[in-house]
């Protein structure tokens, strides 16, 4: 008695879902990734200290080539990878031609995580060019954040910064030049198809820089992209922020 009567009452909603609009819908971004920087960085010791040092994860082993990892990712295709995390604002891109990446930094100077020392995880633009071709190659999109701490690594270290405070002095001028030199190889060696979808900017700095500050950082970020890739951020295959 109890299951006919729970079919006799389930049934009109069945009837009214089938013929009606759905409810509520999801973008089909929603499934997405947020991957730490250290796992595209370079593991080769191009930084001229050796390899670097291995984290419980083994991540600068992710190989993007792997042919499981391929097969699953096209599953969760029209979706973003984000790249950053805690790491984001020390690593440093090595792009050829360019003198915009300094390594290392000294570590008894510095104040960085314990995986970076010395406050350096190179990026070399052959592994940079890897993670763009593998999110293109699965139906998946980048988001990069860069790193805001370049030129500031000796006030950082210095301010001893509070994670979660708030802060509004003013911090030194962020030093754009490796974003540059990264959005320009970007430009000039990767097919527009491939390029980021949107280039972020540091990561949970807020006890360091002052909204402000940030602000204006983030709106050189919009004008580097503009500049470099023609068009207005954001839309029409220009990456945003």
């Amino acid at each position: 008695g109890l299951l006919r009567c729970g079919a006799n009452n389930l049934s009109p909603l069945r009837r009214r879902a089938r013929v009606s609009a759905p409810l509520r819908s999801v973008s089909p971004h929603y499934v997405s990734f947020a991957l730490d920087s250290p796992f595209i960085r370079d593991p080769t010791g191009i930084s001229g200290l050796g390899p670097l040092p291995q984290d419980d994860t083994n991540s600068t082993r992710l190989d993007f080539q792997n042919p499981l990892l391929n097969k699953v990712m096209p599953l969760v295709s029209d979706g973003y990878i984000r790249i950053g995390g805690t790491y984001t604002d020390f690593v440093h891109y090595y792009v050829p031609g360019s003198n915009h990446t300094r390594c290392p930094y000294a570590p008894h100077k510095q104040r960085c995580p314990g995986n970076s020392i010395p406050c350096c995880l190179p990026m070399t633009v052959e592994r940079w060019r890897e993670a763009l071709e593998f999110a293109h190659r699965n139906g998946l999109q980048i988001v990069f954040n860069l790193n805001v701490l370049h030129g500031r690594y000796d006030d950082y270290s210095a301010a001893i910064p509070n994670c979660c405070g708030a802060f509004n002095g003013t911090r030194p001028p962020w030093d754009s030049s490796e974003a540059r030199a990264l959005m320009t190889w970007t430009k000039e060696n990767v097919e527009p198809k491939m390029w980021p979808a949107y280039f972020g900017l540091g990561n949970e700095l807020s006890g360091y820089l002052s909204a402000e500050q940030w602000a204006g950082d983030l709106h050189t970020v919009y004008s580097l992209i503009k500049e470099i890739f023609g068009g207005t951020p954001g839309s029409g295959g220009t990456p945003g922020t």
